[in-house]
Order: structure tokens, then sequence, then C-alpha cells
């Protein structure tokens, strides 16, 4: 049964070089003071990078982070004011326990990673007292200018379509697919393919 193209994506808007960092220097938690709706758990997001330039006392911290590897940017060498990548969400920690009283909320083979949280050189609480944790970042091919917002927001129509097509889409499920085989397929939906069409030949002979 063929994977439903989504018609809409939930998006948030990250300053540089922030945005900049989950695809290039493994920053996997995106510090806010307010949870996601549990019902984005789980979905792909698309990171849009803000057109705010980025402040020098976070420069300064990436920097002594990451200790200049990769090379960052300069100031105004970062992509601002398009998307830029896409990731899933696959929990959060919360250190107020707002959620059902639970401070980690995450899907079941990410536990452990949510559970850390609070020892990633990411994690600022001043920041705020929410981690949001991303995994399976892909950095698209080409930024896709967008006007960010505030919160989550949703990309749709028109420049949902710009953003699958920039990140080279599966032709099956629209999403994150590291192709590996002809350049179509991830491997999930290339296998369900082969499936399909080995059922047709069973009932076909």
């Amino acid at each position: 049964m063929p994977v439903k193209i989504p018609t809409r994506m939930p998006a948030l808007t990250l300053w540089q070089p922030w945005a900049w960092a989950v695809f290039h220097a493994g920053k996997r938690i995106e510090n806010r003071d307010w949870a996601p709706s549990p019902n984005l758990l789980g979905q792909t997001m698309a990171i849009h990078a803000a057109v705010k330039r980025p402040l020098t006392v976070d420069l300064e911290f990436v920097l002594e982070l990451t200790e200049g590897e990769p090379p960052m940017p300069s100031r105004d060498g970062f992509v601002f004011g398009a998307v830029v990548g896409l990731a899933r969400l696959v929990g959060w920690y919360d250190t107020r326990g707002m959620y059902d009283g639970r401070r980690v909320v995450s899907l079941p083979e990410h536990q452990i990673a949510v559970e850390a949280v609070g020892g990633s050189p990411w994690w600022r609480k001043k920041v705020g007292n929410v981690g949001w944790v991303l995994d399976e970042a892909i950095e698209l091919e080409r930024p896709v200018p967008a006007v960010g917002q505030q919160g989550t927001w949703w990309l749709s129509g028109p420049l949902l379509e710009q953003v699958l097509d920039a990140c080279g889409a599966c032709n099956g499920c629209g999403l994150l697919a590291r192709y590996e085989l002809d350049g179509r397929w991830c491997h999930r939906c290339f296998d369900r393919r082969l499936d399909e069409a080995a059922q047709l030949s069973m009932r076909a002979s």
C-alpha cells in the first residue's frame, strides 16, 4: 500500500548559527521555553533559518563547542530567511514535567537519548526549560526561501513541494530519503514495492 505524501509539514524557525549546527555540528537539541504539541511527536519538521543575524555570544558558543570543526561560516555567511533542512522530532525533555507529570516524552526507541538531554553540551536550560530532541536531520540540496513565524508553523502547497523537491524526497513517501538505490525510492518504499511485486507474481502464477 503506497505511503501518503504529506499535504502539510510542521516547521520551526531557528536563529543562526543554531540552524546551521543542526546539520553540520551534530546539534540534536533545540532549547525552548515551551513544549511541542503531543501530536508532533515522531513527525518530520522543516527547519527554517530566521532572517535575524547571529549574536556574537551564540557564535562564540558554537565555535568553542565544535573547536572550529567543521568550519563555521562568517556572521553574514549563513543562510537566512529560508528552509534549510528537515529533522524528525523524536521526543522532548521538560524540566517542569508539564506533560502528564512526565519530564521525558519520547518515541520508545529514543527514550535513552531523550533522558540524556541534561548531559548534552547543547542543553542550555537558561534559554528554556524544554529540550526538543531531533534526529534524522537532512540538509536540503538548496535552501528554499520562506518567511518564518514564531512557534510551530506549517508548510503546505507550493512551498512544501519546493522543500520536498530540494531534499530529494522519495517518490513513495516524500520524506527523508538518503538514496542508496536508483535515486527515486528510499529503502522502506523500495522494499514495499518489491513485496507488492512478489505478491502480484504469486497471484498470477
